[in-house]
């Protein structure tokens, strides 16, 4: 019975690992619409239009 329980809070830990790591991959610090892995330009300023890169479309 002692086992069991490691491997279930061995599986319960890798699931919600799993789901913190998702999460951080859609985060979108300056809210421009591009998400941060994908961002050329961080730290755009609020309230302007950027292209699909994240940058400021002049």
């Amino acid at each position: 019975m002692k086992k069991l329980s490691i491997v279930v809070m061995f599986l319960a830990a890798l699931t919600i690992m799993g789901c913190v790591n998702q999460q951080n991959l859609n985060i979108d610090s300056d809210k421009d619409g591009v998400f941060d892995k994908y961002d050329k330009c961080p730290n755009t300023p609020f309230n302007k239009l950027v292209d699909k890169d994240g940058c400021p479309i002049k």
